[in-house]
């Protein structure tokens, strides 16, 4: 068994390493191809996208993979269930829409974007969250089936279809930050496409749904509280790159940011094939204990190899950036790190979301709030290499915090009847 769990893993890491190589190149061609002010307009608006998708997920996939680990095989209750989670996304999502399209107005017109153009890419940005939000939720749907091979071409051919918009735009030499995101919102449109059709969402969303709306909406004022603030010490360095510094620095901080696509494909490993496998398994506190140690320590290794890996190779990655972004050897590397952290805490967050361990959620408020004060008062960030320090900082109060929420969730699940686990 654990032969087969290890290579199911590694096939679905090889297939996630093909999706995310053509998602690096495509990166650094974005990168190479825009100057740093349309680079900073084209990131404000990826980082807003990202976030809104976040926020619009709190509690409600997990809420789906911890009903749906119990119900997985029957069809007619997966159907009422995923009914049920697409109403409450678009209730829940639709008012992120709005506050999503209005702090991209702000950060846009910061980082020097006229009106009219401030205007075009808000309307692309919202187009493109609400097939995003149907797709996420989407994955949880194969997850629990178990069809990681789908989402892989799935994910293949989105970051195929990306390169060829690339490719066109720049043999027309139409590149710019407009024309990418429209060709990001053709992206996200066929990726919902496709899943639409794999998970036969059409009978769904005819479906009647199942009528425990209020535990959706439970999960979602557990979960809510950490995500915003999770989200906002995110859009807080966006922003204190912006209003102190230039879009020069959300360029660089971008730019640096564009090596953590490794963590994707292993982060792809743990939602696709690790926390669905967690939330199906028997509830016995020692095999979940097990579990939960073998994976955070494996991962924390990879993030020290990870980080190991950019210090010695950063002068061979800035030159893939460019002539403008030579000699940020140091903030490349804080910048691997925080990502490996945050990345650590985003793994370890749905393995427990998958066991619906979300209790002690709010410890990352005030964490947080602690973490951001002291790199405002403290920090000049007035460059990028301040930003990334304050990146670092920013990243280890969710560290902590799931490590709260684990040792929470073992405790219950101790205290609470064992099921037998089967060799």
């Amino acid at each position: 068994m654990r032969r087969r769990s290890a290579r199911v893993m590694l096939e679905h890491g090889a297939a996630q390493s093909v999706s995310q190589i053509l998602g690096f190149v495509n990166g650094i061609l974005v990168v190479r191809a825009l100057d740093k002010a349309d680079y900073a307009q084209y990131s404000v608006v990826i980082a807003v996208i990202a976030a809104a998708a976040v926020i619009a997920d709190s509690g409600i996939s997990s809420t789906v993979m911890a009903i749906g680990g119990r119900i997985h095989g029957d069809r007619a209750a997966m159907s009422a269930l995923f009914s049920r989670a697409f109403r409450v996304r678009y209730l829940f999502g639709f008012p992120v829409i709005i506050i999503a399209c209005g702090w991209a107005a702000v950060l846009l017109l910061q980082n020097g974007l006229a009106w009219d153009g401030t205007a075009l890419l808000l309307s692309v940005t919202a187009f493109t969250l609400f097939p995003t939000f149907a797709a996420g939720l989407l994955r949880a749907y194969f997850r629990l089936r178990l069809r990681a091979r789908f989402m892989q071409s799935v994910d293949i051919g989105a970051a195929l279809l990306r390169l060829a918009v690339i490719g066109l735009g720049m043999w027309w030499g139409a590149i710019s930050a407009a024309y990418l995101l429209v060709g990001g919102l053709v992206v996200a449109a066929a990726i919902l496409i496709a899943f639409w059709i794999g998970a036969g969402a059409s009978e769904m969303v005819r479906s009647e749904p199942t009528s425990n709306g209020r535990e959706f909406w439970a999960g979602i004022r557990r979960v809510l509280p950490m995500t915003i603030f999770l989200v906002a010490s995110e859009q807080a360095l966006l922003a204190i790159a912006s209003f102190r510094g230039n879009p020069e620095i959300v360029a660089e901080m971008a730019a640096l940011s564009r090596f953590a696509v490794a963590f994707v494909v292993l982060n792809a490993v743990v939602s696709d094939i690790v926390a669905p496998r967690f939330s199906r398994a028997a509830n016995h506190f020692l095999h979940l204990r097990r579990l939960m140690i073998q994976v955070f320590c494996g991962y924390l290794a990879i993030v020290v190899v990870f980080v190991a890996l950019v210090w010695v190779a950063a002068p061979l990655l800035l030159a893939l950036l460019g002539p403008g972004y030579a000699g940020l050897t140091g903030p490349l590397v804080l910048f691997a790190a925080g990502y490996g952290l945050a990345n650590l805490a985003q793994a370890m967050n749905v393995i427990g979301q998958a066991r619906g361990w979300v209790q002690w959620s709010w410890l990352y408020v005030p964490l947080s709030i602690i973490a951001i004060s002291v790199c405002i008062f403290v920090l000049p960030l007035q460059s990028v290499s301040d930003v990334a320090v304050m990146f670092v900082l920013q990243c280890t109060p969710a560290v902590l915090t799931q490590i709260v929420r684990i040792v929470t969730g073992l405790s219950r699940a101790k205290n609470e009847p064992h099921e037998v686990v089967s060799t």
